[in-house]
């Protein structure tokens, strides 16, 4: 037996049958199978739907580009974590310095919490030079009352793809009232993580 994780994206959907207009009311949902030659057994683990905190910013990063979407630059927003990429080939993910895990205190013991990261993963014919990708969240913080902004980022070549070399993409952060005219943005190169420090995890095996 195997478990299998299928993750369907349901902003933009293929079809659309009716008046439907947005996803505030769902009272069914159809969840049908075809393709298959022989007789198998299906065991159905669970049905969640997932609320993304983090979205695609389909507009312009580059005022000399007003059409991003012409570029076939595909843009995947992920997620990692400590529970399901601890072993995962050929970089395992592992929990960034300084952070811990969140407790969960029971009656009778004590759970930590899974941990993970955002990841943005571009694929397609890649980026084109000096074009970016972005992916924001709206939030209300006074950021007046802090001193350092702290942000662990990491990179690595998708596999059979051409190899990233340290130095080759930049990192940003923009932080502001908007994302196009009043911001702050503090950007950094990105070095490569290599295979070897991925704590001795063996990908042959």
């Amino acid at each position: 037996a195997r478990w299998i994780q299928f993750k369907i994206p349901v902003a933009q959907p293929t079809n659309t049958i009716g008046n439907i207009s947005d996803f505030r009311s769902i009272r069914f949902m159809i969840l049908f199978m075809t393709g298959f030659n022989d007789q198998v057994t299906v065991r159905f683990g669970a049905l969640d739907l997932v609320r993304g905190d983090w979205r695609r910013f389909t507009n312009t990063l580059d005022p000399t580009d007003i059409n991003p979407a012409d570029d076939k630059t595909n843009l995947d927003v992920l997620a990692v974590n400590l529970q399901e990429n601890n072993d995962r080939c050929p970089i395992n993910y592992i929990i960034p310095p300084g952070v811990r895990q969140e407790q969960l205190f029971n009656a009778n013991s004590v759970i930590n919490q899974n941990e993970q990261s955002l990841a943005l993963r571009i694929s397609g014919e890649g980026l084109e030079p000096k074009d970016s990708r972005a992916v924001f969240k709206n939030v209300s913080v006074d950021m007046r009352q802090f001193k350092k902004l702290k942000m662990f980022l990491h990179a690595e070549s998708l596999p059979g793809e051409i190899v990233l070399d340290d130095n080759q993409m930049v990192g940003f952060i923009r932080f502001g009232n908007d994302f196009t005219q009043n911001f702050y943005q503090i950007e950094i190169p990105l070095k490569v993580t290599q295979p070897a420090s991925s704590l001795g995890t063996n990908c042959a095996a």
